[in-house]
């Protein structure tokens, strides 16, 4: 299976910090990185620095970087979602009718939910 260049190490460490407790900061936190400060979370300095800041041991992040640990979980939930018709990422799934796939722009959200209104 064959990730993005930018998403394999975040969705690891995602699944990690999930088991850990951490899993909403760290999401929280990398969605900043990337969209707010244009870090590459793809590369592995990036994402310890991230999960070092959300309280996460990056000793530990690294071994599950370097590691399967998580890449079988990973791998099974990128099949499930491709089941569910899923193809790019983020995709918002609105009152199972509404599929909005990638990051849409403000006025894209904004028509789709004034037309649910």
């Amino acid at each position: 299976m064959e990730f993005e260049i930018n998403s394999y190490y975040p969705l690891l460490t995602q699944l990690y910090a999930n088991e850990q407790g951490f899993g909403q900061s760290f999401s929280k936190a990398a969605y900043e990185a990337f969209y707010e400060d244009t870090l590459n979370i793809g590369k592995k300095e990036v994402i310890l620095d991230i999960a070092k800041d959300v309280g996460l041991d990056p000793i530990e992040v690294e071994d599950v970087l370097n590691s399967k640990k998580n890449h079988d979980a990973l791998v099974s939930n990128m099949d499930n979602a491709r089941n569910l018709g899923f193809k790019k990422f983020p995709t918002f799934v609105i009152n199972d009718d509404h599929v909005i796939i990638g990051s849409p722009n403000e006025k894209k959200l904004k028509a789709l939910f004034e037309s649910l209104i």
